[in-house]
Parts: C-alpha cells; sequence; structure tokens
C-alpha cells in the first residue's frame, strides 16, 4: 500500500508519516522540497524588486523545481509496492497556484492538474491530519464568521484538501480532531490500512 500525509506546515505530517513507516517497517519517501521553498523565496524577492529581467529565470527555477520533486517522487512510487510519503501533489499545486507559476496560462495550468491527478493515482490512501487548534488565531463564534481571523495554516489545510478532492484520483482520510496525539492517528490509519 502506498500512502501519502499531506496537509498544511507544522501540523506533524513527517510525524505521523515516520511514525507510520516503523509501524508497517514500510520506507518514508521525505518531503524534500527545500528546493522549492528556496526558489519560491527567489521568485517573490525578484517580483517585490520589480526587475523584469530577473522574474522569468525565477519562475522558470519555480517550474523546473516542481516537475523535477513530481519525477522524483514518481520514481520512487513505481518502484515500490508499500511506502509512506511525506507529502503529495496537492502541497507542490498549491504551491504552484500561490506563485502563479502558469501566468494565467489555463493549458499550462491544465498540464499541472493532469500531472498532478497522475502523480495522485500512484497512491492507495491520501492521510490529512487535524490541524491542531494552535493553528487558529482566535476560536470560537468570530473565527467562523470572520475569514480573515482563520489563521493561514487553517486555510492552506482547506485549500490543500480541496485540491486532493479535485485532483482525484485515490481515496482521501481526514482526520477528525479528537485524533490529537500521533498515537492515536497512527493506531486509527493502522486499522484503516490493514482493512484495506
Amino acid at each position: 500500500m502506498k500512502v501519502a500525509i499531506s496537509g498544511t506546515s507544522g501540523i506533524g505530517k513527517t510525524t505521523l508519516a515516520s511514525a507510520l513507516a516503523e509501524v508497517f517497517q514500510w520506507p518514508m519517501l521525505d518531503e524534500q522540497h527545500s528546493e522549492i521553498i528556496a526558489n519560491g523565496a527567489a521568485l517573490r524577492r525578484a517580483r517585490a524588486s520589480g526587475n523584469k529581467e530577473a522574474i522569468l529565470p525565477a519562475i522558470n527555477a519555480c517550474r523546473n523545481t516542481v516537475v523535477n520533486w513530481l519525477n522524483s517522487r514518481e520514481a520512487h512510487l513505481y518502484n515500490r509496492d508499500h511506502i509512506i510519503a511525506d507529502r503529495a501533489a496537492m502541497d507542490v499545486i498549491l504551491y504552484w497556484l500561490e506563485l502563479d507559476l502558469s501566468q494565467g496560462d489555463r493549458c499550462d495550468l491544465d498540464r499541472i492538474f493532469l500531472r498532478c491527478h497522475k502523480h495522485m493515482t500512484l497512491f492507495d490512501l491520501v492521510v490529512f491530519p487535524p490541524v491542531p487548534s494552535k493553528a487558529l488565531k482566535n476560536e470560537g463564534e468570530h473565527a467562523r464568521h470572520r475569514p480573515e481571523s482563520i489563521s493561514r495554516s487553517v486555510l492552506s489545510h482547506s485549500a490543500l484538501l480541496g485540491l486532493a478532492q479535485q485532483i482525484g484520483g485515490t481515496k482521501i482520510a481526514v482526520l477528525p480532531k479528537t485524533l490529537s496525539t500521533t498515537e492515536d492517528q497512527v493506531r486509527k490509519l493502522q486499522r484503516l490500512i490493514e482493512t484495506s
């Protein structure tokens, strides 16, 4: 079985992936996206400076890094029967959208969505751990009715889940907030995986 752990930063994806890999004695595919983050920061700086000559090379560097990331991960996925992956295609498609790497080219955007769909079909299950309460700036009535009061991590997590549903190609498991510890999450996923 091939399982991906997805979601926003800081919710314990790597911890959960590592714990699941240990329980099942399956290899774990690390997130390996530091180059993507670095190139994105360079693109943001180029855009902020207004230096048009630096923007296009920065966009191309970002695009190439994302495609290389997908290629590398797909090579690992094709060669394994069982694997736990820290992150999946939704994580890079959200990055692609945030940085507007298609620059309004709908055909280009469709191509990257198709590529991500192909990537997603390699997984049997994509898991979204719960966002911890600390991720909310303000809880309660105000947070539910004022989107600007909801933290970026909650919005990012929701966007990733929505992208996973739109891209399709695999089963999605959204873990409830009641599973607040990694141990609880692992037990739930162990039962889910063993019955699949």
